[in-house]
């Protein structure tokens, strides 16, 4: 499967590689069923289009997903060194437009260490350590919560950390979307054509304005995926809905995967979908 219905490291760690360094998903009310998307999302300033975290707390301590972990874990080790960091230390990770924000258990003096050996330079903003090198800068908030991005709007970031700008959690967009996902091992948001996933969703219906989905392990040979797909308006939803199981379904036969209790439903201008995928048809790439 792939999220536009198979996603890989190669094309989301692989691609917010490049876009960090070339530009330089049961919840409910407040998201706090998403907790940790919710807790990564207030250290992402406001205004991103996009929003992909993984929960590497899940991935890597349950045998049955040691193959989706090993799938993206060069891509995420690539990032930890960017950063100064070791990729086992790291328990979530989230991507978004302006950078990277790694929650886990950090030691301070190594990444600094790391850093400096890797030729950035010190600098201090609001009484955060930050380094920068070759329009990339590290801030190393805590030794729970380390941010990376590029240089030139980095400033904006530790405004949100120091709460004196509005986060991407207090974004309506992103609130009122990622709030409908259960909490899973990845979680991924995305406003207008902000993340390039349902491309096929996309050219068929056309009034889809964003769309959330979360990701879970449903059992030993079986992940569950649950899909939030919002329309421009209500009447666009109640056009959609006829016919949207039968052409999701067309959509996962068509790339080969096998799955199980596919639903949908509509809730005002939303579609809900949920469905089970064999783990082994799953690929981050």
């Amino acid at each position: 499967m792939r999220l536009r219905h198979r996603v890989s490291s190669a094309s989301i760690l692989g691609m917010a590689v490049l876009l960090l360094l070339a530009a330089a998903l049961a919840g409910c009310g407040d998201g706090d069923g998403n907790a940790r998307a919710a807790a990564l999302a207030r250290r992402m300033p406001s205004g991103g289009a996009k929003f992909i975290m993984f929960d590497l707390d899940i991935l890597r301590t349950d045998p049955d997903l040691e193959d989706l972990y090993d799938g993206f874990a060069e891509g995420l080790d690539e990032m930890c060194e960017t950063a100064g960091l070791s990729a086992d230390d790291v328990d979530a990770v989230a991507i978004g437009d302006q950078g990277a924000v790694f929650d886990g258990r950090f030691d301070l003096d190594e990444a600094r260490d790391s850093l400096a050996d890797e030729g950035f330079e010190e600098d201090e903003y609001r009484g955060i350590q930050t380094w920068k090198k070759d329009g990339m800068a590290v801030a190393l908030v805590s030794s729970r919560w380390v941010i990376m991005g590029p240089d030139d709007d980095f400033d904006d970031t530790i405004d949100v950390i120091k709460g004196e700008a509005e986060s991407l959690w207090d974004d309506a967009d992103m609130k009122d979307i990622v709030a409908r996902l259960p909490a899973g091992l990845m979680t991924v948001y995305g406003l207008g054509g902000g993340v390039t996933v349902q491309e096929d969703y996309r050219e068929r219906y056309r009034d889809l304005d964003s769309l959330g989905a979360s990701m879970g392990k449903r059992d030993e040979d079986a992940l569950w995926v649950f899909y939030a797909f919002r329309f421009e308006d209500e009447a666009a939803a109640d056009d959609a809905i006829d016919g949207f199981e039968d052409f999701a379904r067309q959509s996962l036969e068509n790339d080969g995967v096998s799955f199980s209790d596919l639903e949908a439903s509509q809730d005002g201008r939303f579609i809900e979908m949920s469905v089970d995928i064999d783990m082994d048809d799953f690929r981050f790439y």
